[in-house]
């Protein structure tokens, strides 16, 4: 029996805008619209990400790590807390996935970005007598 399929369609990401957080923080990523293909529903979501000292987006062969989330539903969020360096990037893009395999979606177009800028810690103030001297 011979069965086409297609790989289930991208979606826009809607839960991030680019820029600085202050770092921890949690971040909460949100998408929509993606559709399943033909013969071929959706079974979940993969989120790349890359953490650099520049900007530099995912790839599916070169990343950080990846989230996988399980779901057949067209939409979604995920709320996750992140740690980084100051001044470092977390870059993201998501692709969808489906029940056969090999026709999973392209990573997204869409990519979201996010710099770490976290607090300055308070100075420790010492007194130090033998400093101090008398005019």
């Amino acid at each position: 029996m011979y069965s086409k399929c297609t790989a289930p369609s991208s979606f826009s990401c809607t839960g991030l805008t680019n820029g600085d957080i202050v770092a921890p923080q949690t971040l909460t990523f949100a998408w929509s619209g993606a559709a399943a293909g033909t013969n071929n529903s959706i079974t979940g979501y993969t989120i790349y990400y890359k953490i650099a000292s520049s900007l530099t987006y995912p790839t599916i062969s070169d990343n950080s790590g990846t989230i996988t989330i399980s779901s057949t539903s067209t939409s979604g969020t995920k709320t996750w807390s992140l740690s980084g360096n100051r001044g470092s990037y977390i870059a993201f893009k998501i692709l969808t996935k489906g029940t056969v395999t090999g026709y999973d979606s392209d990573l997204s177009s869409v990519s979201f970005y996010v710099k770490f800028n976290t607090v300055p810690t308070v100075p420790t103030v010492t007194y130090n007598s033998s400093a101090v001297t008398s005019i």
